[in-house]
């Protein structure tokens, strides 16, 4: 609604709050990536992740939010730079990133679908209606996918703990 940015602002500096935030790329916000990390990164916000945004078959303006393969390649080297500039602030790792680039990202997704979500953990709507197969729900592209469960269940999937233990050092601050 309206405003909601700036209330959220007022009182993120809260001493009783520990916030993380988590931001879904898309092609409307990915212009101002840098500028968004900048501003945050000043205010006593533990951290910052990233995802991507993953069309909904169906959605009508799925065109106009999602990024393509190509331009969320590009969206990854700035976020790649943003890590080496705010390493601890940003507590997606270098790893997370680079397997949603496009030469890596479809196979992640398809062992998302295949090995990971039937064993998802339990996800709701705000309806309180459970989400199969995955946190996006059944109408979710999954060839598309931008959700970082893809990609930590596939780390977990290989075995690859230290991957995992790693992104959550960054996001705790160990």
């Amino acid at each position: 609604g309206k405003n909601t940015y700036e209330r959220i602002k007022s009182h993120i500096d809260r001493a009783d709050l520990n916030v993380n935030i988590i931001c879904i790329v898309t092609k409307l916000n990915q212009v101002c990536i840098e500028d968004f990390v900048e501003e945050w990164s000043k205010s006593k916000i533990r951290s910052m992740g990233f995802g991507f945004y993953t069309p909904i078959f169906g959605k009508k303006d799925n065109d106009e939010i999602w990024l393509n393969f190509e331009e969320r390649d590009l969206v990854l080297d700035r976020l790649i730079k943003l890590k080496q500039k705010y390493p601890k602030f940003i507590n997606s790792s270098m790893q997370f990133f680079n397997s949603f680039k496009s030469d890596r990202c479809k196979v992640i997704t398809e062992r998302c679908r295949r090995d990971f979500a039937p064993f998802n953990g339990m996800c709701f709507s705000t309806t309180m209606r459970r989400k199969f197969p995955c946190v996006i729900g059944e109408n979710a592209e999954c060839e598309k996918c931008g959700c970082g469960g893809s990609v930590i269940s596939d780390t977990i999937s290989r075995g690859d703990y230290s991957a995992v233990l790693q992104h959550l050092k960054a996001a705790v601050h160990l």
